[in-house]
């Protein structure tokens, strides 16, 4: 067949347009520590190797193994230690075999970065225009200690003088995507002040996001350190989306996760925090300093579980404002559940929230599932400033607890709490007023049994089910739509009508039935 002209030209311009958008993408890089990469080239035996020789926008893909070997770098004027370091837009993706570069399995083809005992696993540090993604990798073995900020030198690397930071991977002044990535066993300095035992965040760029990661075991337990699993300073948005926080340990604040003045809002969601502990002071699971006017702090569909916070900063979260603007913090679809304080005392708080200078602070919750918190109190809003603190708390449930709400004044800020069918059993005060005159308003609040089973979500029968109002939020913690059946449920879980046959709605099985 013969093409006209038109055409010709048309194909031509096609395929130089593919070209271009071809080398966009940049070159792609292989990497295999038995240094065989199955034929494709360039083939490395270390990342660093193949990080040294790309260009921004190149992609690198490394083979199932294990790679060591930390080293330091000096970037401008500033020497980190690591395994990898990254100071241009990539792509370093794990999970691959030597005979298979299509499709990646970091389960099955573990692709570890080790730092044994010395330095971190991997450096990402930009100049502010940077776009780095890492994929597929568990790093471990990271240990900062004395590595960071000289004593009396300065803050450049780390969050103050003479402190270290970033245990198993760091990164800064770059838009991060990490994901589907373990972190594990890494230490933020077993000498001195360390923050972010597993992971460190400084002011990254907008966008960033963190995805089923899971971040375990890591340490920041030297006398005011910070941020067991992820410390978090500064820089704009950020996301961690379907990521597990579990044993991490803090002496300061944050045993999970520690969020110190992000000028952009942090969206925590699809998320688990199991085991972390904070015993010394603030939150066992998330603590958080905020100032972004709006909704800084932004909780969807999380369960926090055996958490161990302080009495000041509560047993699961604190969320702290600290500077002029107008903050809102927004928790949907979060289950509460056994966390405790280390040092137990009065009005401890599963939620701490509260305000210390000017700016108004307003804390909203719906749909929130709290249990087994016996001789705590659910939710404290303290003012210790001039100015209001608002908590708004809609279809609530509470099982077993000494106290759902308390107010205090510590200073000459309004506290104000309205709640809207809060729903309580084996709970001893609604209202509880530590200090000053706080105001309560309670618009149907209820009594009844949860019957809630091993994951904290509603069985057939619990008066939970259709207690609640329409809070707006279209969803239950598992994805599934609200409401399911007759009215609104009143807890994190929307539970499924039961048919008369004892199928759910919704259930595959009534699908299965054979008719006649």
């Amino acid at each position: 067949m013969k093409l006209s002209g038109r055409c010709v030209t048309c194909v031509l311009t096609c395929a130089f347009a593919l070209w271009i958008a071809g080398s966009a993408f940049g070159a792609t890089r292989y990497v295999a520590a038995t240094g065989g990469c199955g034929g494709q080239t360039p083939c490395y035996t270390s990342i660093q190797a193949a990080v040294d020789a790309s260009t921004s926008g190149d992609t690198i893909k490394v083979a199932a193994g294990t790679y060591s070997g930390s080293a330091p770098v000096m970037v401008g004027g500033i020497t980190y230690d690591q395994v990898v370091i990254i100071t241009k837009s990539l792509t370093v993706e794990g999970g691959y075999t030597p005979t298979d570069w299509v499709t990646p399995n970091p389960t099955t083809n573990l692709t570890t970065i080790d730092a044994g005992g010395f330095g971190r696993c991997v450096t990402i540090v930009g100049t502010g225009s940077e776009t780095v993604t890492v994929v597929g990798f568990t790093m471990t073995g990271g240990d900062y200690s004395n590595l960071g900020n000289p004593e009396g030198v300065g803050s450049e690397e780390c969050r103050e003088t003479g402190a270290d930071c970033g245990g198993g991977f760091y990164a800064r002044l770059a838009t991060l995507h990490l994901s589907e990535c373990v972190i594990t066993g890494n230490t933020a300095s077993a000498t001195r002040s360390g923050h972010g035992g597993g992971v460190y965040l400084s002011s990254t760029l907008p966008g960033t996001t963190i995805e089923n990661t899971v971040i375990s075991a890591n340490d920041a337990t030297y006398p005011g350190s910070t941020g067991g699993g992820v410390c978090l300073e500064k820089g704009s948005d950020a996301t961690f989306s379907g990521c597990a926080f579990t044993g991490n340990s803090s002496n300061g604040t944050g045993g999970g996760l520690r969020i110190l003045q992000p000028n952009g809002m942090i969206t925590v969601e699809d998320s688990t925090f199991t085991g972390n502990s904070s015993p010394e002071s603030g939150a066992g699971a998330i603590d958080a300093n905020i100032y972004k006017d709006g909704v800084a702090l932004k909780l969807d569909r999380v369960t926090m579980t055996s958490n161990e916070g302080s009495t000041w900063g509560g047993a699961a979260i604190n969320a702290v404002h600290l500077t002029n603007s107008d903050i809102v913090v927004e928790m949907n679809n979060v289950i509460l559940a056994d966390n405790t304080v280390s040092s137990p005392g009065t009005f401890d708080p599963v939620i701490n929230v509260e305000g210390y200078s000017g700016g108004n602070m307003t804390m909203t919750a719906r749909q929130v599932t709290v249990a087994g918190h016996a001789g705590m109190s659910v939710v404290r809003v303290r003012s210790f400033s001039d100015w209001p603190i608002t908590a708004t708390l809609t279809n609530i449930l509470i099982d077993t607890a000494d106290s759902a709400y308390v107010g205090d004044e510590s200073g000459a800020g309004e506290v104000t709490i309205v709640h809207t069918n809060t729903m309580t059993n084996a709970v001893t005060g609604l209202h509880v007023t530590a200090n000053g005159t706080p105001t309560f308003t309670a618009n149907n609040p209820l009594t009844g049994l949860p019957k809630l089973d091993a994951s904290w979500r509603l069985q057939p029968g619990s008066d939970a089910i259709d207690a609640g109002v329409d809070s707006g939020v279209t969803d239950d913690i598992d994805g599934e739509p609200r409401p399911l059946g007759g009215g609104f449920d009143i807890g994190a879980d929307e539970c499924a009508p039961i048919f008369a046959d004892g199928f759910e709605s919704g259930s595959t099985s009534l699908w299965s039935i054979t008719v006649p």
